[in-house]
């Protein structure tokens, strides 16, 4: 099933990104966390860092306006701090992020506002256990929709961000705002918080 999804997500953008005007690759950092909480209980977690890439392609509707759509891999998650006890979440995503840009430029520099969403779908993930007095253990996140799995497989949010274009280098800040429940375990909701860093290369804008 996640092979089918993967395949089927980089077909249809491949036929995308040769209709695309602007095409390019993406990667970046990434500043996670996970708000995880059932009443009246709301854990204490923690930014963790991450990674992302991924290929871009963008739809210009005119000077000042563009549609913006990129498929990623990303890595994001949180950890949990308990006394000297760290346990950390990581959780790998393949994703489809789109947005609406509105493009200014103030004296010879291009910039960018920019508003949408994003969805993602879980491929894997891991849970780290760090014990003060003890060996670091490690166990596989179940992520499905069976009452045994942990991690629900579809996220989903909103985006904002800014930027500034350098010819073909695009630069940028975002936040991600996750929507969707992702915890599959009882009364428990868990949806993830993101901030980003990016860097995009276009090959023919």
């Amino acid at each position: 099933m996640k092979k089918t999804l993967s395949i089927i997500l980089l077909c249809a953008f491949t036929f995308i990104a040769v209709s695309a005007q602007h095409f390019g690759l993406r990667a970046g950092g990434i500043i996670s966390n996970m708000k995880m909480k059932t009443d009246p209980i709301e854990l204490d977690t923690k930014i963790k860092p991450g990674f992302f890439a991924g290929a871009v392609v963008e739809f210009p509707l005119n000077e000042t306006m563009a549609i913006n759509t990129s498929v990623n891999f990303k890595s994001i998650g949180t950890w949990i701090h308990e006394g000297q006890d760290i346990t950390v979440m990581r959780l790998n995503y393949i994703d489809l992020n789109v947005t609406y840009e509105y493009i200014f430029t103030l004296g010879d520099v291009e910039f960018y506002g920019q508003g949408g969403g994003y969805v993602g779908y879980a491929v894997n993930g891991k849970t780290i256990y760090k014990p003060e007095d003890g060996d670091k253990d490690e166990d596989k996140i179940d992520i499905g929709t069976s009452d045994e799995d942990e991690i629900k497989p579809i996220d989903g949010g909103f985006i904002i961000g800014a930027g500034v274009y350098f010819g073909k280098i695009k630069l940028g800040l975002a936040f991600h705002h996750g929507l969707a429940n992702v915890s599959n375990i009882g009364d428990w909701t868990a949806r993830h918080r993101a901030g980003v860093a990016n860097f995009t290369y276009f090959f023919n804008r």
